[in-house]
């Protein structure tokens, strides 16, 4: 089935889903839908968002034409659905299928009111945006010491991480920023130890959650303003011992 659309509270938005008639080319819209598929089944897989898993599960039936009735058993609920779940959806994304999008809210403003002073003064500037990052581990512990170079419409900055993990930068304007680790071996160093507790269970706080192995380069992130984007640091399939 084509044309079918889908609408989901998220932060500050809604996640607008839509399954197209004709494939998408634009890699840009492609990439985005790949990131917001990652984020949809982190919340409804890793976080057991009831809701949110009742749309996917939509979604997918429709892209392959089989009804959720028609699944019993262990197939309907367990970790084979689920991985085939996963596995469709992000291809669909990345096939241009399927296209994932935040479209911010629409809210209703009163008229404003004639101020003598702004007429004088000009308007307000001191609105800012945002630029949020947390760095964590697999276990779910943020990561220190983690610095950052983040490129903000040509402007950039270098940031280290709190000890909450923690990167925050205001600008007047909102945007998209390029962030890219600039320590990436001496992280590696400091997360050796930390990797002999178990994994998480549960995925981190975050509108934008991406996950990447330290012991490969992990290209540059995209960290739209006023989003929690949340990088975790994975450990390496073959610990030192």
């Amino acid at each position: 089935m084509r044309g079918r659309r889908w609408i989901l509270d998220a932060t500050g938005a809604d996640v607008r889903i839509e399954i197209v008639a004709l494939p998408s080319s634009d890699r840009a819209a492609i990439r985005q839908s790949e990131r917001e598929v990652d984020a949809l089944l982190t919340r409804a897989l890793g976080a057991r968002d009831a809701g949110a898993r009742r749309v996917l599960e939509e979604v997918y039936d429709s892209l392959r034409g089989t009804p959720l009735a028609s699944r019993q058993g262990h197939w309907a609920r367990g970790p084979s659905f689920e991985h085939a779940l996963r596995d469709d959806l992000r291809f669909a994304a990345y096939s241009g299928q399927l296209k994932v999008e935040r479209v911010e809210r629409v809210r209703l403003v009163p008229p404003p009111v004639d101020d003598p002073a702004e007429s004088v003064l000009g308007p307000d500037s001191s609105a800012t945006h945002v630029y949020k990052l947390l760095v964590v581990d697999d276990t779910g512990a943020p990561v220190s010491g983690v610095k950052l170079s983040l490129d903000i419409a040509g402007d950039k900055q270098d940031k280290t991480t709190d000890s909450s993990g923690k990167v925050a930068v205001e600008k007047p304007s909102d945007g998209t920023a390029t962030v890219t680790i600039t320590n990436l071996d001496d992280v590696r160093e400091k997360l050796w130890s930390q990797w002999s507790k178990p994994i998480a269970d549960k995925p981190p706080p975050g509108d934008q959650i991406t996950q990447a192995a330290v012991t490969q380069p992990i290209p540059p992130l995209k960290a739209p303003s006023d989003w929690l984007v949340t990088l975790v640091l994975q450990r390496p399939p073959i610990r030192r011992v």
